[in-house]
């Protein structure tokens, strides 16, 4: 209908018709383009909303479960302690996740395949996935602990408990001493780990970009290779 009536503008000359037509013209297009954009906007916007509010519920359920754990890891470990200075000679302390012993993996993988990069600032990407990916390491260490448990100690706690210490009494065995050191060590990760999560969680509440990060320093534990370090130096 617009065409026909510019072809009659022309055809007659009437350049104000034209015009006017061709106006209508741009007008309609520039408002389609308008209400495109809003619409991919608003899109984009819940998209963005739904991914950053599904990594929170994951860090929020990981921090929960890791102050649990630890908690009572830590509250084992004490147990065992004060048992043992008084005298008691009690199979050594362990612990067994309810359930599956990693945390799931698969939400990660869900957000990368929504394209999470796309929505989150370079820098909060590479931490998201820094974290992710040392969660799955810390859950690597716990599956050896446990494979260790129902190999060598659980099987032995129907006997008398001695079998887990040395032949004075004085200490466990180093293979049993070793499992609850193991043990507070992952614990010890854990804690950092929950830390990591609630740092990350507040920075996408406020989709942050800049600031300090939020990665863990490194901390290695070598005092048990003092002597090394003595060898080194003579």
């Amino acid at each position: 209908m617009i065409l026909k009536r510019m072809a009659d503008g022309i055809r007659t000359q009437n350049w104000f018709t034209v015009i006017v037509e061709i106006f209508i013209v741009v007008i309609g297009i520039f408002l389609g383009l308008q209400v495109t954009e809003w619409n991919e906007e608003r899109e984009e916007s819940a998209r963005t909303k739904q991914v950053i509010e599904t990594l929170r519920e994951d860090l929020k359920s990981a921090i929960t479960y890791e102050i649990l754990f630890t908690d009572q890891i830590q509250n084992g470990l004490d147990a065992w302690q004060k048992s043992f200075e008084a005298g008691k000679r009690l199979p050594p302390y362990y612990f067994l996740t309810p359930g599956s012993d990693t945390p799931p993996a698969n939400t990660w993988d869900a957000l990368l395949n929504m394209r999470i990069g796309e929505l989150v600032h370079p820098k909060l990407m590479f931490e998201l996935a820094f974290y992710y990916s040392e969660r799955e390491g810390v859950g690597r260490k716990y599956i050896r602990y446990v494979t260790f448990l129902e190999q060598e100690m659980l099987p032995r706690l129907k006997q008398d408990p001695s079998v887990f210490y040395t032949s004075d009494g004085s200490r466990l065995k180093p293979v049993f001493e070793n499992s609850m050191d193991l043990l507070q060590s992952w614990k010890n990760e854990s804690v950092n780990n929950a830390e990591w999560a609630k740092c990350l969680a507040d920075n996408l509440e406020a989709l942050a970009v800049s600031g300090e990060t939020c990665v863990p320093a490194l901390r290695f534990d070598d005092s048990e290779q003092a002597v090394f370090k003595n060898e080194a130096a003579q």
